[in-house]
C-alpha cells in the first residue's frame, strides 16, 4: 500500500482555514481511495483540525506527538526576544524597510525541521505532499540530509526517495513575487507543482518550473433535491 503524507505548515487544530479545509479533504479522499494517510502539523494548541478527517487517516501534531517537549526555556527565551525586538522595531520588525529576523518564527521553524524529519524518517512515504513553497524547502533538506548520512544512523534510502508535490493555494503572481531564492529552487526540484487555476501554470513556468499542474479546488456537489423549499419557510433577520 502506497504511503502519503500530507503536511500543512500553518495552523491545523480547530481552524478552519481554506488550506485546512483542502489539505484535510486530499486526506479523506486518497484512504478511500486505499492508501496509508498520514497529516501532518505543527499545532501549540492540542486537539483535532476543525474539518472532519476519516477515522483512517492518522493525524500527527508535531508539537506533542514527536520529538519531546516543545515549550523548553529556549521557546520562552525566543519569545522574550522577539518582545524586545519589538520596542526597537515595532510590531511588523521591520527596520529601514527590511524585516528584522523574528527569533519566535526561528525557533517555530526549526523545531518543525527536526520534528518533520523524525517523523519523515519513520514513516517512510511514498509521496509527500506540502502546502506550500517554505514546507516544500524544509521536505527537501531533510531528504537530502538523510540520503547524505554516512554514520549508519538513517534508515532511508536512496532508491525510495518519495515524490515530492508542493501545492500552491494562492494566486500564483502573488506566490511568485513573495518567493525568495530558496523557495524558486524547492518548487524546481520538487517533482511537481499544482496551481489553482490554468492561467498560473504558465506564469510558474516563467520562473523555470517545468511539470506545473492545473487543479482547482474540489466543490461539494449540492443536489437538487435537497434545495430548501423557501415557499413554506419564514425567515427573522436579526440586526
Amino acid at each position: 500500500m502506497k504511503k502519503i503524507m500530507l503536511i500543512d505548515e500553518f495552523k491545523l487544530v480547530n481552524y478552519a482555514g481554506g488550506i485546512e479545509q483542502v489539505v484535510c479533504g486530499f486526506a479523506n479522499d486518497f484512504v478511500r481511495r486505499g492508501y496509508e494517510v498520514t497529516l501532518v502539523s505543527l499545532d501549540r494548541e492540542k486537539g483535532v483540525p476543525f474539518f472532519p478527517l476519516d477515522e483512517r487517516v492518522s493525524f500527527i501534531n508535531l508539537c506533542y506527538d514527536v520529538g519531546g517537549l516543545y515549550f523548553t526555556p529556549a521557546y520562552f527565551w525566543s519569545k522574550l526576544k522577539k518582545e524586545i525586538l519589538r520596542l526597537f522595531y515595532g510590531p511588523s520588525l521591520v527596520s529601514k524597510g527590511k524585516r528584522v529576523r523574528d527569533p519566535k518564527k526561528e525557533y517555530y521553524y526549526n523545531e518543525f525541521r527536526r520534528r518533520l524529519g523524525l517523523a519523515i524518517e519513520k514513516m517512510n512515504p511514498d509521496v509527500i505532499i506540502t502546502s506550500g513553497a517554505t514546507s516544500t524547502v524544509i521536505v527537501l533538506e531533510i531528504i537530502k540530509k538523510m540520503e547524505n548520512c554516512t554514520n549508519g544512523t538513517s534508515m532511508y534510502l536512496v532508491n525510495s526517495r518519495p515524490i515530492v508535490i508542493s501545492t500552491c493555494h494562492t494566486d500564483a503572481r502573488n506566490a511568485i513575487e513573495h518567493m525568495d531564492k530558496r523557495q524558486y529552487q524547492a518548487l524546481r526540484e520538487a517533482s511537481c507543482v499544482t496551481v489553482l487555476m490554468q492561467s498560473y501554470v504558465e506564469q510558474m513556468k516563467r520562473i523555470g518550473i517545468s511539470d506545473v499542474y492545473w487543479m482547482p479546488n474540489a466543490v461539494h456537489q449540492v443536489f437538487f433535491d435537497r434545495k430548501a423549499d423557501l415557499s413554506v419557510c419564514h425567515h427573522k433577520i436579526v440586526w
